[in-house]
């Protein structure tokens, strides 16, 4: 339930572009606030399943909300510096395409 409503926080957001567009212009002209969002969110949601699922063992629990944070800690990181978060954005892009090009050749 907590994800959804994330989710559906982060659609309302971004959808009031069509009603005030000057305020969140720069939020659409900038692609790494969508990637520091975006990792604000998967952060927030691993650490609240971390901290509520009870099917985990402990070491499994205790990675989950180190990932978290780790998650949490990087997007501020990149709404606070935007440069260094399009240069993270790049090398996410990068290795993505890497994954995806020995997946098609092998």
């Amino acid at each position: 339930m907590i994800s959804i409503g994330i989710g559906v926080g982060i659609v309302i957001y971004f959808g009031s572009g069509y009603f005030l567009p000057e305020f969140v212009s720069k939020l659409y002209v900038l692609p790494f606030f969508f990637l520091g969002f975006g990792l604000l969110a998967t952060g927030a949601l691993r650490i609240i399943d971390g901290i509520r699922n009870n099917i985990y063992e402990s070491s499994s629990k205790i990675f989950t909300l180190g990932i978290g944070v780790v998650f949490v800690a990087a997007a501020l990181f990149v709404l606070m510096h935007p440069v260094l978060g399009f240069i993270l954005l790049l090398f996410q892009l990068s290795s993505l395409s890497m994954v995806f090009k020995s997946r098609l050749l092998g």
